[in-house]
Order: structure tokens, then sequence, then C-alpha cells
């Protein structure tokens, strides 16, 4: 079937299209939602930007397929061939990709937020930049996987988003993946069971009242108590009414002050880019406070 007979029948209202020869058609831009392609062979095809959305491509054969900016959000793709796959800057949110053989795969920049991947093979995979947040990682195998952070931007480094992912039982290279990178995403929501580190590498979970000490104790060694209603009145007006300055111990303001943060969201990279700019020389003890609270993405 070429790329006019396969447009022209899911124009005419045929969605079924399992184990049908498609290698290297070009269906570039084109919008296909709920097609069901299962067990069809798509190798070196071109999807470019293509619609897959709810697509059934469980068993497909995508090997060497293009799938650039590509929509397959809700799609099927359990147990699809995905050798060296160019799928960057994918949309993958909440795919089924469990199983899936995708040694060599280009996923830069994609977005596989509460995808599925349990089992996946993804050897030799490209995921920098990617977002992985809430997906299911468990027994994926990211053998000599690039997880770097690519062209993201944060003001603590990491490797990429796994905030909240269950990953357990995994191997994978973690030559960017620090001790506290590791314990932040733990604190975050990331399972991190025996991810082929050494018992004693993998920290425990900082608390919460010990995230709040960790805040409190900078700003008592970053300001006096002039200096931190000033930076406040400043920096940081909706909370500057709740702070007790005239009437309690500056501990006491530092910790109201911790609270009221966390309530009203404000502990966020600019508050921490805020701190460095008050105290270039503190950039280190800013950055490991910043390390127990920031969701890096």
């Amino acid at each position: 079937m070429n790329a006019e007979q396969f447009r022209e029948a899911y124009s005419r209202g045929v969605r079924s299209f399992g184990g049908v020869d498609l290698s290297g058609i070009d269906l570039s831009h084109g919008s296909f939602p709920e097609v069901d392609l299962a067990g069809a062979n798509l190798e070196r095809a071109n999807l470019t930007e293509c619609d897959l959305r709810e697509a059934n491509l469980e068993h497909a054969r995508l090997d060497r397929c293009v799938l650039r900016r590509a929509k397959l959000r809700s799609a099927r793709l359990n147990y699809a061939g995905m050798a060296n796959v160019d799928a960057v800057e994918a949309i993958l949110t909440k795919a089924h990709m469990a199983q899936v053989h995708a040694h060599g795969a280009q996923l830069l920049e994609a977005d596989l937020r509460a995808s599925d991947l349990t089992g996946a093979y993804f050897s030799d995979a490209n995921f920098s930049g990617a977002v992985l947040r809430s997906a299911i990682l468990e027994r994926v195998n990211f053998t000599n996987a690039d997880l770097s952070a690519g062209n993201r931007r944060y003001v603590v480094g990491a490797p990429l988003s796994l905030l909240a992912c269950r990953i357990t039982s995994g191997t994978c290279e973690l030559s960017d993946w620090n001790r506290a990178t590791i314990s932040l995403w733990m604190q975050r929501g990331a399972q991190l069971t025996r991810w082929g580190l050494p018992d004693d590498s993998i920290p425990t979970s900082t608390d919460e009242g010990q995230r709040r000490k960790a805040l409190k104790d900078l700003l008592l060694s970053l300001f006096d108590r002039n200096d931190l209603e000033i930076y406040v009145g400043t920096n940081l007006p909706e909370i500057e009414a709740q702070l007790p300055f005239a009437t309690a111990p500056l501990q006491k303001v530092a910790y109201d002050m911790t609270v009221a943060l966390e309530k009203k969201g404000l502990i966020t990279d600019t508050f921490f880019n805020s701190l460095q700019y008050e105290a270039p020389n503190r950039r280190s003890d800013i950055m490991s406070v910043a390390r127990l609270w920031l969701a890096l993405e």
C-alpha cells in the first residue's frame, strides 16, 4: 500500500491496517488518530509530525522510522520494534511502551510523561533533554544510554526529569548522576531500588522537617534581621505581612518565612537565584539547599 492509498482509505473511515506492509511510506504531517497499525511494517517510514494519538502500534515494526515531533499521546506501542527510531521531540505522554525494543533510539527532548516503559530495552538510546516525569521505568535497560540534560537549563543541574518515576532493577551509565541528584529524585517520589548502585550510594530520603530546617538555617546565615526584612520587602512582598519582624526572634521569623514560602509555592529557581544575587560568595551553600527543594524539570 502506498501513501496515497493509505490516506484515501483512512479518509473513507477505514481504521484497521493491522499487519500491512507500509515500509518506507511517507505519511508525514498526516492526521490519523486512533488508527490500528498493530503488527504493521513501518520500517524506515516517515511519520514526521503525524497525529497518531491513541493509535494501536502494538507489535509494529518501526525500526529506523522517523517520528520527529509526532503526536503519540496514549498510543499503544507495547512490544513494538523501535531500533534506531528517530523520535526527537515526539509527544509520547501516557504512551504504553512495555517491552519495546528501542536500541539506539533517538528521543532527544521527547515528552514521555506518565508513559509506561516497563521492561523496555533502550541500550545506546539518546534521551538527552527528555521528560520522563511520572513514567514507569520498571526493569528498563538503559545500558550506555545518554540521559543528560541536553539543552534544558536548570538552576541546579540534573540529568533529566525523572521525578515521581518508578524505577527498579535497571542498568545504566551513572557518570552524571551524583548522590545529591539521586537524593533529590527520591525526595520527589522516584523509587531507585536496585539501580546498579552499591547499597550505601542510594541515600535515604530527607523528610520535610529537615528540608525546612536547612532553608531556615540558610536564611539565618545569609541575613541579619534588617537585611532579611529588606530582602523580603523587595523580593517577596506577598509574604511580608505574614512575618513577625517587629515582635519575634529572628529564628522564628526565618521559620515562618520558610513555611510561608512553601505554602505559596515560592521555593523555586527564581527564589534561589535571588539568594545567589544577594550572596554570590555563598553559591555552593545556596545550591546545596536548592537541591533539597527544586523539582528539576
